[in-house]
């Protein structure tokens, strides 16, 4: 069995995705527990507003490494 050309962009885009969605899941319970304390001296509300601002800061490096893909995939289909 040969690997693809596609088989290895399809593996890519999976890892790229499970990574994010662990740092989605992780970044955002790491930030609130170590700053609750480390940080903010047992305020929960800036604690949450933390987590929050880690989870569209994730959300956001997902969208800008998607766009930054499809830019390099439409540059070297255009090379062809």
């Amino acid at each position: 069995m040969f690997i693809t050309e596609t088989d290895l962009q399809s593996t890519g885009v999976i890892v790229k995705l499970l990574g994010f969605s662990a740092l989605l899941f992780a970044g955002p319970i790491g930030t609130y527990f170590y700053s609750i304390d480390a940080i903010f001296q047992g305020n929960t509300t800036y604690a949450a507003g933390a987590a929050a601002l880690v989870a569209n800061l994730v959300v956001v490096g997902y969208i800008l490494t998607a766009m930054v893909e499809d830019m390099n995939a439409d540059k070297v289909e255009k090379k062809d």
